[in-house]
């Protein structure tokens, strides 16, 4: 993950130390997609032992920093545990109401204690360590990913997970919409994926910086590539395009409809891509007709997501959009 959104880091910092949360682990957007989590699983811990070590190594790095860095002071031989407590024991917390327990929790950390701890330092202590641990992820290449293959101009490649099976990708797909603002979306039709994830679009839409953009085949029957296209699919040439028509009018009903754009083209379609935000999904086809397993990736700013807007943005201007 190059150049990783600190905003987004220091967000799953709080969602991780929430004590409020069901699971400790539940809906992190930004942390396992970073490098040096990756190459934390990569030698066989579990997400969450991966994330706790990146975690952890931060924290280090706050607390060998000196005052002259700027960097708060963490006078602790578990700095991980010490950052849970100190926020878990805020003022008016009803797991803990020992204000001597409190102050213990922020002295720990070396940072000032009273009521007024988690208002004045929790978001800037949490911005901190979101800034040391992207730095730890992009600045040294023992933390890149080891079965990384090298982009060109020495960039990276961004691919931060594989799937053998695109419906593998699962709950990842929350953490997309939630973290996003955007979906460019380049698809057959998607019947199953639509109707899964149709409020999360509609959520997105709604947003007041939202954009939903469609790309689909055009599945007039005069178009040269339906039978192809129906072929790849398993479907008859009538079922292609009823399904397609079907798409058109799912996307017509997504409100606002000022933030949902929809086109048709007559390019070739090789793969899906789900190109939210900050990631994107590539999803492969089978050509083969056959229906099999296919792999899909999730792709991380490097390489493969700036060709993938680009490329999305060069369909678009070869495309027609449907009047609204």
């Amino acid at each position: 993950m190059a150049a990783p959104d600190q905003e987004l880091v220091a967000a799953d910092l709080a969602r991780l130390i929430n004590p409020g949360l069901r699971s400790p682990r539940t809906r992190l957007v930004a942390l396992p997609c970073l490098l040096a989590v990756q190459a934390e699983r990569h030698r066989g811990a579990p997400e969450a032992d991966a994330i706790e070590t990146v975690v952890n190594r931060g924290l280090a790095v706050m607390a060998a920093g000196s005052p002259d860095e700027g960097l708060p002071r963490l006078a602790t031989a578990d700095p991980v545990r010490a950052l849970k407590a100190a926020l878990a024991l805020r003022p008016g917390s009803e797991r803990v109401k020992s204000k001597t327990r409190r102050t213990a929790a922020a002295q720990a950390m070396g940072l000032l204690s009273g009521d007024g701890w988690r208002a004045h330092h929790e978001k800037p202590l949490l911005r901190d360590l979101a800034a040391v641990i992207c730095g730890l992820d992009s600045g040294s290449p023992a933390n890149a990913d080891p079965r990384a293959v090298p982009g060109r101009a020495g960039g990276e490649p961004g691919i931060a997970r594989f799937y053998s099976d695109f419906v593998d990708i699962g709950d990842e797909w929350d953490s997309l919409f939630a973290a996003s603002s955007t979906l460019d979306l380049a698809i057959m039709y998607g019947a199953t994926w639509r109707n899964t994830y149709r409020k999360y679009l509609g959520t997105l839409a709604a947003r007041p910086d939202g954009r939903l953009r469609v790309v689909l085949p055009e599945p007039s029957p005069g178009s040269p590539l339906t039978t192809l296209y129906a072929h790849t699919l398993g479907l008859g040439p009538e079922d292609f395009r009823r399904k397609v028509t079907e798409a058109i009018e799912d996307f017509r009903a997504i409100s606002p409809p000022r933030h949902v754009e929809i086109y048709l083209t007559t390019a070739i379609f090789r793969h899906a891509i789900y190109l939210f935000t900050h990631q994107a999904i590539l999803a492969l086809y089978a050509l083969s007709g056959e229906r099999i397993p296919t792999p899909a990736l999730l792709a991380s700013e490097g390489n493969l997501l700036t060709f993938m807007r680009q490329d999305f943005d060069r369909l678009l201007e070869q495309s027609d959009r449907i009047p609204r």
